[in-house]
């Protein structure tokens, strides 16, 4: 039987939902590690408009905000949406 896998996706939706993905880098930081512990497949931190907001609204580079998630979530690989039709596509540990 299959092992189940679960994908947290709080510092994705979670933000993108509550705060119109206006949740700066600095604010995820603190929970990451604890997260990490967790034992998540993998937490997805891309999607949507986060490239955009990075930018637009955050004045955050978008690449240095993937660096510091991946740095502070060790165990678990970090899925990346694309809107394709087989959902979530690219993961990178």
């Amino acid at each position: 039987m299959p092992r189940l896998q679960i994908m947290d996706t709080t510092i994705r939706d979670g933000q993108q939902s509550l705060w119109a993905t206006r949740m700066q880098i600095g604010d995820m930081l603190p929970i990451l590690p604890k997260m990490d512990r967790v034992g998540y497949w993998a937490i997805e931190a891309w999607g949507g408009a986060t490239f955009d907001t990075c930018m637009r609204f955050l004045d955050e580079n978008p690449w240095e905000r993937l660096r510091s998630i991946k740095a502070q979530t060790h165990a678990a690989c970090h899925a990346v949406s694309r809107p394709e039709p087989r959902g979530v596509q690219a993961l990178f540990a």
